[in-house]
């Protein structure tokens, strides 16, 4: 599979008229389609359950890979944390995914618990009773491989798809 590469945006300023921006249901339209997609390219036969998952890991890995070349565009040389989160901060309200906000951050044990306000994905949609943020997740995951040079995994704890006020990630570092 070829590698993701930010360049593939292009160039936005030709958007004279409409700006560079779409609207969240665009996103999710997009978004909930794909995962759909991949759910129905999946092998039959295999459990539902078992579809599911290799949809939302699908889904993360394509958060990762953008977490990642978003590290590489706009935030690299940056190698203090503070930082390096202030910026991230800023790209993620401009590509309006959400605001983010760092709970916690203890290096030394690799835990990382980042909160998102009006996640693109989670916020606004009806209470499900399940996560449903797996693009986020990579991208996190991404993004904090990109800074720490390390391997991350992170997991979405709070949704709001499952009755939860935001969403929020715990992200650890492998060793």
């Amino acid at each position: 599979m070829p590698e993701f590469k930010i360049s593939v945006i292009g160039d936005l300023s030709k958007r004279v008229t409409l700006g560079p921006t779409v609207g969240i249901e665009l996103f999710r339209i997009l978004r909930f389609s794909m995962g759909n997609l991949i759910l129905s390219q999946l092998a039959i036969g295999k459990e539902k359950e078992e579809n599911q998952a290799k949809a939302n890991e699908t889904i993360y890995l394509v958060g990762k890979a953008v977490g990642g070349e978003i590290g590489k565009a706009f935030l690299s040389g940056i190698d203090d944390l503070n930082e390096y989160v202030t910026k991230l901060k800023e790209i993620l309200i401009n590509l309006k995914v959400g605001i983010l906000k760092v709970v916690s951050a203890d290096l030394e044990k690799g835990k990382i618990v980042v909160d998102i306000e009006e996640c693109v994905t989670g916020v606004g949609s009806p209470n499900i009773g399940m996560h449903i943020c797996y693009f986020e997740s990579g991208l996190i995951a991404g993004v904090l491989k990109f800074f720490l040079k390390k391997e991350v995994a992170a997991v979405e704890v709070k949704c709001c798809a499952n009755g939860d006020d935001l969403c929020e990630f715990e992200a650890t570092v492998k060793e």
